[in-house]
C-alpha cells in the first residue's frame, strides 16, 4: 500500500514519470493497481488528486496539481 510517511517514497515533483489516480479509484484498496503499475515500469511515481489526500488514502505530499506539488514529468497519466 502507499506509505503513509514522505520519507517512505520518491519526490512526486521530481519523478520523470507520474502515475496519479483520483476521486474514480473509490477507496485506498484500488490504489494498489496504480502501485502495481508502478513498480512494473520501475520509474514511476505514485500521485493523487485532493480527493484522495482528503479521504485519508494518501499524504498530501503525493498530491499532483493546482493545490498539491507542481509536476514536470515526462509521462503523466491519471
Amino acid at each position: 500500500m502507499i506509505p503513509k510517511s514522505k520519507s517512505d517514497h520518491p519526490d512526486l515533483g521530481a519523478a520523470s514519470i507520474v502515475i496519479s489516480g483520483g476521486h474514480g479509484m473509490k477507496n485506498g484498496e484500488h490504489l494498489v493497481s496504480l502501485e502495481t503499475l508502478a513498480e512494473k515500469i520501475g520509474d514511476a511515481v505514485v500521485g493523487a488528486s485532493l480527493a484522495l489526500v482528503d479521504a485519508g488514502f494518501v499524504p498530501n505530499d503525493l498530491q499532483a496539481g493546482q493545490m498539491g506539488k507542481v509536476v514536470a514529468s515526462d509521462l503523466y497519466t491519471a
